[in-house]
């Protein structure tokens, strides 16, 4: 059996793959300083999911009634997946907003964008 910081990392790295993979879909790539930001959101992204897991698992009674730790964090990572979504549409509509950045950036989003994007759609959880 995994353990939870194993479990933590292969969160994270799942989110991230999903970000990159949305973005690069979308036509957009994460800039150097967007992927280094993107990567420690993930991984807080991942200890909140397992922090929550953990506590609804573990509530007497049970919030998820029978269900095991591993299927209660298999859908709250379905729903930091669609979250991650959000959180590069939300940069990706910075990038359009903020002066000159598409221009000078064309499919980049970056340091900026991630900053736009939170003020955008905080309180999000898992991010927020």
């Amino acid at each position: 059996m995994p353990t939870a910081r194993r479990r933590q990392s292969d969160i994270a790295q799942h989110l991230m793959h999903s970000a990159t993979g949305y973005a690069g879909e979308r036509g957009y790539r994460l800039g150097d300083g967007a992927e280094s930001l993107m990567q420690a959101t993930m991984a807080k992204a991942a200890r909140r999911i397992s922090y929550r897991a953990g506590r609804m698992v573990s509530a007497q009674p049970p919030v998820v009634g029978e269900r095991s730790r591993a299927e209660v964090e298999a859908q709250l990572l379905a729903q930091a997946e669609r979250q991650t979504h959000t959180l590069i549409d939300a940069m990706i509509e910075a990038s359009q907003v903020i002066p000159n950045y598409a221009a000078e950036r064309p499919g980049i989003i970056g340091e900026q964008t991630y900053d736009g994007a939170l003020r955008l759609i905080c309180p999000l959880w898992p991010f927020c």
